[in-house]
């Protein structure tokens, strides 16, 4: 979709759900006008404005998302409901005529509000499922973009992973088959053993086991028993190592 469509789309939104709210807001008015009413007939109406409050304030800062035809086709819908709902609450105030015929005009208004009570019932109940549209829309598209995250995070843990691995045998090649790693090595070594009278038990256990790891590496090395694999830096693969039968 263009930008200009976006733009386009993103006000014809908000300026739709801003006239739904007018209408909502018209529709209280005429019904607080007329005592007579029932206070169900209010209710229901106060629920309806709630529920158009509700949804620009869903909306509100997010109008791009709420882009899809069918939102703004419900939205359509609904206003033509609205609008129609309103015509009928203007005609519900009873005239005051004088006697038969203000009985009459009393009888008229109230069967009138009887009808009006379902028509705005039923206008809640559109006004709920418009609603319940969005958000079912709204949630939909936190999961796609919660799936597409989690897919991010899987492909950089995998790329991450290689990547340790690649320096891991790079820095082995380095300590087992340069003059530079062999140097390092010693110096560790030493240190190691500098270490072994001062320490906790623990650490001499550690480093005791240490040494006779690098001394069965070393061994393994010396004797080609033991291989690294690769060039230094593999463009595609970590260097491994490689056991030689005897």
């Amino acid at each position: 979709m263009d930008p200009l469509t976006i733009t386009t789309s993103i006000m014809t939104l908000a300026s739709f759900i801003s006239e739904l709210i007018e209408v909502g807001e018209n529709i209280r008015r005429s019904i607080e006008k007329v005592n007579e009413n029932r206070r169900h007939i209010r209710d229901l109406t106060n629920e309806v404005v709630k529920i158009l409050y509700d949804l620009a304030k869903l909306t509100r800062g997010h109008e791009d998302v709420f882009r899809g035809p069918e939102l703004l086709s419900a939205l359509e819908n609904l206003k033509v409901e609205m609008l129609y709902v309103h015509s009928k609450c203007r005609k519900t105030s009873p005239t005051q005529l004088p006697g038969l015929r203000g009985v009459h005009s009393q009888f008229k208004a109230w069967r009138k509000r009887d009808d009006l009570e379902v028509k705005i019932g039923c206008l809640k109940e559109h006004v709920s499922k418009c609603f319940s549209q969005f958000t079912a829309f709204s949630a939909a598209r936190i999961e796609q973009n919660t799936v597409r995250i989690e897919q991010t995070l899987i492909v950089n843990n995998v790329e991450n992973q290689v990547k340790v691995q690649r320096l891991e045998g790079m820095m082995a090649q380095i300590l087992f088959e340069t003059q530079f790693g062999q140097n390092t090595m010693d110096k560790m070594v030493e240190t190691i053993s500098a270490d072994l009278t001062r320490s906790s038990l623990e650490s001499q256990y550690i480093s005791a086991q240490t040494m006779c790891l690098i001394a069965s590496l070393e061994g393994l090395l010396i004797s080609g028993k033991l291989v690294l694999n690769g060039p230094l830096i593999g463009p595609t693969q970590a260097p491994e190592f490689t056991f030689r039968q005897c």
